[in-house]
């Protein structure tokens, strides 16, 4: 046996139409559009990256620098966003709701990551 749904408009259907019990509104909550970075930093908190590549690399000097695993996964972050160049840090910086779900206060610039770079390739 077919059942056909009319429709509001008048016209009939012969699947079975379900309207589904959401409503939309309104909220104060910060949204991202990088939440597929989510599933990277899972991975590298679980694999305890940051520990590993500070014991790899050299610290830094004073006390206020930071440690390589900041530049490495801030790097790791930026290729998986689809960054081509290293000025492309401030797109992670712009998106506070993301930095607060990772818990990252601060980013190195882009310059900061230049010189990493530039110390550790020699």
């Amino acid at each position: 046996m077919l059942n056909l749904m009319t429709l509001p408009n008048g016209c009939t259907n012969s699947r079975l139409m379900t309207i589904l019990p959401y409503k939309l509104a309104t909220t104060n909550d910060e949204l991202t559009s990088r939440a597929g970075l989510l599933a990277i930093a899972q991975l590298m908190q679980t694999l305890k990256l940051a520990e590993r590549l500070d014991q790899a690399f050299p610290l830094p000097q004073s006390n206020r620098g930071f440690r390589p695993s900041q530049f490495v996964q801030t790097l790791i972050l930026m290729q998986h966003e689809g960054s081509f160049h290293l000025d492309d840090v401030r797109h992670l910086e712009e998106e506070s709701a993301l930095m607060a779900i990772l818990g990252i206060k601060n980013l190195p610039k882009a310059g900061s990551i230049g010189a990493w770079l530039k110390r550790m390739g020699k």
